[in-house]
């Protein structure tokens, strides 16, 4: 399917770094997709956060040397920097922003990193997330109680 724009969650793109992922080559072909059909990529400092922040664990848990775990998340960023139409947005929540995460927590029942990034894609306009957690399957985007617009998932 064509999509103009999509959020990258951080699972999504920690399968597209690591080879041996479940979902690796689901991500690559999905990224060569959208690379053909133009389609703008979005990510968050946040998204960034949890996808060092889960590389580092996992790197230590194969016991790699600290200088060695900090080489290749260093790669791992410079990769990550290389898709194609990416932009990382700088999102600045203000006070009503923080309520409305409130909200959405409210109806989804999920994490505040999850409502952030659910809050971040609709002040952007972006209702597709490419994310293989579950944690996103409250599907409808709540605004002031009522519903604004749905988010497709794409896995």
């Amino acid at each position: 399917m064509k999509y103009s724009k999509i959020f990258l969650d951080s699972n999504f793109i920690i399968a597209s770094q690591i080879k041996e992922h479940k979902f690796y080559e689901r991500t690559q072909k999905l990224r060569s997709e959208w690379e053909i059909n133009g389609t703008q990529l979005y990510m968050s400092p946040l998204v960034l956060d949890e996808v060092l922040y889960v590389a580092r664990s996992l790197l230590a848990i194969s016991k790699e040397k600290k200088e060695e775990i900090y080489r290749q998340l260093r790669q791992m960023i410079e990769n990550i920097f290389k898709f194609k139409h990416l932009i990382l947005l700088q999102t600045h929540l203000i006070k009503d922003d923080w309520l409305e995460i409130l909200k959405i927590m409210e109806a989804c029942n999920n994490r505040p990193r999850d409502s952030i990034i659910l809050r971040t894609m609709q002040k952007e306009g972006i209702n597709v997330i490419a994310s293989f957690d579950s944690d996103f399957n409250c599907l409808a985007l709540k605004q002031s109680g009522e519903v604004s617009k749905e988010v497709q998932i794409v896995r």
